[in-house]
């Protein structure tokens, strides 16, 4: 019963204590649930520590935090969603561009799997300030390796900016959006997202 179906999703269906352990079964979660939420298929998830990079020209800000909420799933969203933009609001308003996350989960026992892969929901978010919404889908079909279509249709432009992208040639998709961001949600926080913004 501690296996992965098709090495993606544990066949458990509750957290127990060995899932913290170290050993194999926290193994399989991380890579079954985190990992797969995460979307980056290359995180080494076996290192105690990594590098970091760090121009030498600009100064780093890092902020972590812990979340407590119950019930874990709530209306308008849920334990992850507040996590992620309780941690991105901290920098923000120290006025710095959040790159990366930290993550730090204490997860109670006897949680079922299926809500833990809930609440990881968001997977992946960024700012089309340079190189616009098609530049942002360019890099998720890199990092990814998957093909990336945009319905034309369903992107919001206003009639000003579609008339000077006209005049004078520009395609509005590749054009950096000031107060926007682009991000990939789990399919079922697609329309709460769209309810939210």
């Amino acid at each position: 019963m501690d296996s992965l179906v098709n090495n993606n999703t544990p066949r458990e269906r509750h957290i127990a204590l060995s899932h913290g352990n170290g050993g194999r079964m926290m193994r399989e979660l991380i890579e079954g649930v985190f990992v797969a939420a995460l979307a980056n298929p290359g995180v080494d998830t076996g290192a105690d520590a990594v590098p970091l990079m760090v121009p030498v020209d600009r100064e780093l800000m890092i902020t972590t935090d812990c979340f407590t909420v119950q019930p874990l799933e709530f209306p308008g969203g849920d334990i992850g969603s507040l996590a992620v933009h309780g941690t991105v609001n901290d920098l923000a308003v120290a006025g710095a561009t959040p790159h990366f996350l930290t993550l730090n989960a204490f997860i109670e026992e006897g949680l079922e799997i299926d809500t833990l892969a809930r609440v990881d929901g968001l997977r992946f978010m960024r700012d089309p300030t340079r190189g616009g919404l098609a530049t942002v889908m360019h890099e998720v079909a890199c990092d990814t390796s998957l093909a990336v279509q945009l319905e034309e249709a369903a992107i919001s432009l206003n009639d000003a900016a579609q008339s000077v992208c006209e005049l004078l040639g520009y395609d509005p998709l590749y054009l950096a959006c000031e107060g926007r961001v682009v991000a990939v949600v789990y399919p079922s926080w697609s329309r709460a997202t769209l309810e939210t913004v």
